[in-house]
């Protein structure tokens, strides 16, 4: 069973819903799951056997959740080697907004260019058409997880 980090950036709380519903899901089925709504470089420098999984909302223009605005800063200005990782990436927005879901995609191109590997595909939920972001990210992270083998 895999030991999964999840860096959640919320505003307004939907994204953190979303990442716990997730969390349900993964350790129901015997994953080790750590919730982290403060993440910080430090945080992916502790396991390099822990998958990450970022779940963010995106703010104003495109931006990302304070949440999650200094893990970036840290991975995009400094050189982190994170080759031995792999992540995944839930990424929340409204499709009615020019800068739709750009906080999730943000997130991803950090981690790839720190060198850490994507698992799967991102998991795009558009408020304009999914009712219910938990239980989509849910289903989502079933096929995701069983990726990770």
């Amino acid at each position: 069973m895999a030991r999964i980090q999840i860096l959640v950036g919320s505003v307004g709380g939907r994204a953190l819903q979303t990442a716990t519903a997730v969390a349900h899901v993964l350790n129901r089925q015997g994953h080790r799951v750590r919730l982290n709504s403060e993440p910080e470089l430090n945080d992916l420098q502790q396991d390099h056997q822990e998958v990450l999984l970022v779940c963010c909302s995106t703010t104003g223009q495109g931006e990302l959740p304070g949440e999650l605005l200094p893990l970036f800063i840290a991975l995009d200005n400094e050189s982190i080697d994170l080759q031995q990782r792999c992540y995944g990436v839930i990424a929340l927005g409204d499709s009615s907004y020019p800068h739709f879901a750009q906080a999730g995609y943000l997130m991803e191109d950090a981690l790839y260019r720190s060198g850490a590997h994507r698992i799967g595909d991102i998991c795009i939920l558009d408020a304009r058409h999914i009712d219910n972001h938990p239980l989509s990210a849910a289903m989502w992270a079933n096929d995701w997880v069983a990726q990770l083998t």
